[in-house]
């Protein structure tokens, strides 16, 4: 049995953190109805993914679990400075929200997991030749 490889997960972190913390935090700044928001929610998604895809390059005998993995601890770390932050200002906390976004951004990291393991197998298969001949050509 295979076993997880923390360091690739925390190399998916890293990478998603880099892109989505500053995209949360401009998201935070905008006022509420802005188109720019949803903008900003796709950067998010798209860290996420890439993460997810750093993981499963850096871990690929576990691609799909090393991107998970990676999506969901970028979540739930900044999710919980977030929280913190929230309680500290005495602003309300929306805990229904927190579970759905986790699952959200596990799945964006599968999928990036899923992409890096497809681009491994396509990269490790063997061209086809296109030099062969047919029986009776000369």
């Amino acid at each position: 049995m295979t076993a997880v490889r923390w360091s690739a997960v925390g190399q998916g972190m890293v990478v998603a953190a880099v892109v989505a913390v500053p995209a949360g935090i401009v998201a935070q700044l905008l006022p509420t109805g802005t188109g720019w928001a949803f903008v900003l929610f796709l950067v998010i998604v798209g860290a996420l993914v890439a993460g997810g895809y750093v993981a499963g390059r850096a871990g690929p005998e576990l691609a799909l679990t090393h991107g998970a993995l990676a999506g969901a601890a970028t979540y739930l770390a900044i999710q919980a400075v977030g929280v913190v932050a929230r309680l500290a200002r005495g602003d309300t906390v929306s805990w229904a929200s927190i579970p759905f976004i986790a699952m959200l951004s596990t799945g964006c990291g599968i999928l990036g997991g899923f992409l890096a393991d497809q681009a491994a197998r396509r990269s490790s298969m063997p061209a086809p030749d296109t030099h062969a001949t047919e029986e009776g050509d000369s």
